[in-house]
């Protein structure tokens, strides 16, 4: 299994904790996460804030992953997740063919039919109820994909048109494609058209009974491989169990702290360590972690779990 970081782009996770809003802020802890040994970066894709409200400031993420593409060396680059219908799907396929050469090959396509209605009113884009997102988000891949390997692409689909679509330069390696949800509709989507499908929070035992149920669908389709990628809840690290409870309390109060502890790694070192070797034995490639305050929630766990985990051999094979 591989740990990936989830970056704010928006002023942290919580809405009532306001972290800066800039892409220094946004370098700095990518940059940290990458010489810690992260092996993936992934950003929110928003228009308007959905945290701390719609005029509060947020980040673009697709413009932040072309700007980190050039500073950092290793870390992959993707999104959690890209709206579909953002962007029209050819030329989201050649602003992906360009981030790829932009990035020697580091960036990843991770795909969502978006959940916000508010910016997609503000910003004039097509909004539609849950399944009509959702196979529009399916064409947008079918036109992606074929872009990727065809000379030519023509396309008639209910919400797009393509006619002698050309993509050149391809992009080298094709990216990996990721789509996220875990709607039914969703996870045929994945099953159908993606390399990796990404969950939302959930704890080990919960997501162990996910990923066996998308194993069985994929297995009645015929054999193929698919990555399975978690985002978690918060991940707070503290000298103890009783010290890191506490501090998840202050952070989400006395009602959120049980979703706190079920889908977020909370603890001392020894045990978000033994919670990460749990999601790995589930079956999880991809543990996406979210921090906040963001660096300094980061530099605690990198200070007292990424030390633990390589001194006790753990399955994080980017680690060694």
């Amino acid at each position: 299994m591989k740990l990936g970081i989830c970056i704010s782009l928006q002023g942290g996770w919580l809405k009532d904790l306001n972290e800066p809003v800039s892409f220094d802020s946004v370098r700095k802890i990518a940059l940290f996460a990458e010489a810690a040994g992260f092996d993936s970066l992934w950003l929110p894709d928003h228009l308007l804030n959905p945290i701390h409200g719609e005029r509060a400031p947020c980040l673009e993420g697709w413009t932040v992953a072309a700007a980190l593409a050039p500073l950092t060396k290793r870390i992959k680059l993707t999104h959690t997740t890209l709206s579909a219908a953002f962007r029209y799907p050819a030329v989201l396929a050649k602003q992906a063919a360009t981030l790829q050469e932009i990035s020697d090959g580091r960036f990843w396509l991770s795909l969502g039919a978006g959940f916000f209605e508010p910016e997609f009113r503000a910003y004039g884009l097509p909004w539609a109820e849950h399944d009509a997102r959702i196979a529009r988000a399916r064409e947008v891949l079918q036109i992606i994909k074929a872009l990727f390997v065809e000379e030519t692409v023509d396309f008639q689909g209910e919400y797009y048109r393509l006619e002698q679509g050309i993509l050149e330069p391809k992009p080298r390696p094709r990216p990996l494609i990721w789509y996220g949800g875990d709607s039914e509709p969703s996870r045929e989507l994945a099953l159908d058209h993606a390399d990796g499908w990404l969950a939302g929070g959930a704890g080990p035992v919960e997501v162990r009974a996910k990923l066996q149920a998308m194993k069985e669908q994929l297995a009645r389709r015929g054999p193929r491989r698919l990555l399975y990628g978690l985002l978690t809840g918060l991940v707070i690290v503290r000298a103890s169990d009783a010290q890191a409870q506490a501090a998840a309390r202050r952070l989400v109060g006395e009602v959120g702290l049980e979703g706190a502890l079920r889908t977020g790694l909370v603890g001392s070192p020894e045990t978000v360590a033994g919670q990460i070797e749990q999601y790995a034995q589930s079956g999880v490639d991809q543990l996406i972690l979210r921090f906040s305050p963001g660096l300094a929630e980061l530099e605690r766990f990198a200070e007292g779990v990424m030390p633990l985990r390589l001194s006790q051999g753990s399955s994080i094979t980017h680690l060694a």
